[in-house]
């Protein structure tokens, strides 16, 4: 489960044993975009935009990229 509204937090179910996954303020941002375009796609852009508008470095691509991979790992064993 997501909950979004609060406190961020997101939970699995490992066998009957519900665990809270922490994720990093960027990647949960990011979740919370995904989960609420509603299985619309969501362009590049529009995250960077989102979440790195106060990127004055210019590696915000990178960062996505990174969030990406971050998010990726943390809910792989749940894939």
């Amino acid at each position: 489960s997501l909950r979004l509204f609060g406190v961020f937090s997101l939970d699995v179910d490992d066998g009957g044993v519900t665990r809270q996954i922490a994720l990093p303020p960027r990647c949960a941002g990011l979740l919370a975009l995904l989960a609420l375009s509603n299985g619309r796609r969501v362009h590049r852009s529009a995250l960077l935009e989102a979440l790195w508008q106060d990127d004055a470095r210019g590696g915000s691509a990178a960062c996505l990229s990174t969030a990406l991979w971050r998010l990726r790992k943390a809910l792989e064993p749940w894939s």
